[in-house]
């Protein structure tokens, strides 16, 4: 089989995971059911060794979909208890500033990390946006 069947029977498998992963979540009427769903069934797919792979053009409508899916989550309601939760998302905000810095230095320093490289991992959020900017910005090593 050439390289781009390959690629393409890898990315049916993946889609075909998420998807059994979103409804069986969906089926069992859980949070979030077809996001965390799919990202369960290709976490452990990988974990099994299933060649599991998202090529480069799907990554930005994939990431479009979740954060339409994350957004539309929020109403109105959520605005209206923001006063309560103004302590929380300020602590929320030093911690991840000062966890951001403590663990950029950590890997810069004892673990011998490149800027890029120590500076990407050392962000919390979306783990694959993570490894992606740290690869196209950081170096290689051989």
């Amino acid at each position: 089989m050439s390289k781009d069947g390959a690629s393409v029977c890898k990315f049916a498998l993946t889609l075909a995971l998420e998807a059994l992963g979103g409804w069986v979540m969906w089926h069992f009427d859980l949070s979030l059911a077809w996001v965390a769903g799919a990202i369960i069934a290709t976490g452990v797919g990988a974990l099994f060794r299933l060649p599991v792979a998202m090529p480069p053009f799907a990554r930005p409508p994939m990431t479009a979909a979740i954060g339409a899916t994350l957004g539309g989550s929020f109403s109105p309601a959520v605005f209206q208890h923001a006063d309560a939760l103004l302590l929380s998302l300020g602590g929320l905000a030093a911690f991840v500033a000062a966890e951001g810095a403590l663990v950029y230095v950590y890997f810069r320093r004892v673990a011998g990390f490149d800027h890029a490289t120590a500076y990407f991992s050392a962000m919390p959020g979306s783990l694959v946006d993570m490894v992606t900017l740290g690869l196209e910005r950081g170096e290689t090593r051989r």
